[in-house]
């Protein structure tokens, strides 16, 4: 009997190739030339490298290459890695994802199947690596982490890692087109919990200690420094909706150099540290960056979200995918959020989706292609806006409506 649930456990997991150490070497060269990467991390995770013990790694998520950064810090060890459904799933670059051991997630909804080809892993003393945020962060600043990551932890009663990182979302950040810009990048892995430990603690200190952990700032982070990267930010506007001098929503445009209002001419020069400078002398700009822009953005729609029966409406697509990643129906009409719902309407005003806020623990966005993605059990919605300025607005709405809706709901409790 125990001999059959073995195997049931072993065949929901997905099998390294034998060309995974040759795989994993060819990123870390890679990062090395493109970004200097440096991988260093303390003398408990070296022990753990060395061994056969299972445990967690918890990633930061600042940026597109941050999954390539995972397999090579950990070799000669190999990683499961769990990665959102519709990333790989129908598309070209499956087969890799299979060989290096990739877990398929549907994100921001429960995936049974998931949760237990990770628990799976660990019971196989295996590694196993996720990024609690979900989505890769919209201006160099950490998303959040939902409540459920730490009694999850909790329940794997193993080691936990925290992979860290500097300098990646500047190589390759969620403004960016897939292109990656060579300059600074570094990887720290450090022991956040030893098994013990996790004992000890409660589901809720548990999070509270993984929140803290992956908070970071990729601004902050190089402040002082300032390293310059090669290539101009070209897009670094795409999650820049509002305009700080005259409120115009969607006016500004960039060149990579500049970011400029088409309403009132407000700039913002940029330079190759990312940062931002203004064009007069002895003049300090209001935001240094992109993450101190975006949290000013945050504050108006927090302010916004408190007035009465307002509302955000867009034209957009839908696009059904089933299971395996297939487009089934394609349909025009309007996406609407208010404080309770999300809901996407045809031309004739029918309501096609529906969902509640606090059943919103997230979305799957591209900026840079105005898409975002939401998910249901048995495949996936797609939605293209018209503006990518739309997703970033929409972002940030559905983060601030959803942590209301869900501390209404613990105040009712």
């Amino acid at each position: 009997m125990n001999s059959m649930k073995e195997n049931k456990e072993k065949n929901v997991l997905p099998q390294h190739s034998k060309l995974y150490p040759v795989l994993t070497g060819i990123m870390r060269v890679a990062l090395g030339v493109l970004t200097g990467m440096r991988f260093t991390c303390d003398e408990r995770v070296k022990d753990l490298k060395k061994g056969d013990e299972a445990f967690i790694v918890l990633c930061q998520h600042p940026s597109m290459i941050d999954a390539a950064g995972v397999f090579p810090m950990f070799a000669p060890r190999k990683v499961y890695t769990v990665a959102g459904r519709f990333q790989y799933i129908g598309k070209k670059c499956r087969k890799l994802f299979e060989m290096l051991g990739v877990i398929p997630k549907r994100q921001f909804y429960t995936d049974f199947a998931c949760v237990r080809s990770m628990l799976a892993v660990l019971k196989q003393n295996g590694v196993l690596a996720f990024m609690p945020e979900g989505r890769i962060s919209m201006d160099g600043a950490n998303s959040p982490i939902e409540d459920s990551t730490g009694a999850f932890v909790k329940k794997c009663g193993v080691p936990v890692v925290v992979l860290k990182l500097e300098g990646s979302h500047f190589v390759m950040g969620s403004w960016r087109k897939r292109t990656v810009h060579l300059g600074r990048a570094r990887a720290k892995a450090s022991l956040l919990f030893e098994k013990e430990e996790l004992q000890a603690l409660t589901a809720s200190q548990v999070h509270e200690k993984i929140k803290a952990a992956l908070a970071y700032n990729q601004f902050e982070l190089q402040e002082e420094k300032r390293p310059k990267y090669l290539g101009r930010p070209v897009g670094i506007s795409t999650n820049m909706y509002r305009c700080h001098a005259c409120g115009g929503v969607g006016t500004f445009t960039d060149d990579g150099k500049r970011v400029t209002c088409s309403a009132c001419g407000y700039t913002l020069r940029v330079g190759l540290d990312r940062f931002f400078y203004s064009d007069k002398k002895d003049e300090t700009p209001a935001f240094s960056n992109l993450a101190a822009y975006n949290a000013w953005q945050k504050e108006v729609e927090e302010e916004f979200w408190r007035k009465e029966d307002v509302r955000l409406a867009y034209p957009a697509q839908c696009r059904s995918r089933n299971d395996e990643g297939d487009y089934i129906k394609t349909t025009d009409g309007i996406l609407q959020l208010d404080a309770e719902k999300l809901i996407f309407t045809d031309k004739q005003g029918e309501i096609l989706f529906s969902r509640d806020m606090q059943n919103i623990s997230g979305v799957s966005a591209d900026y840079t292609r105005a898409q975002f993605t939401m998910y249901e059990k048995n495949g996936a919605l797609e939605f293209q806006l018209p503006k990518a300025y739309c997703i970033a607005q929409l972002v940030n709405s559905i983060v601030i409506l959803h942590k209301k809706a869900t501390a209404s709901d613990e105040v009712s409790a």
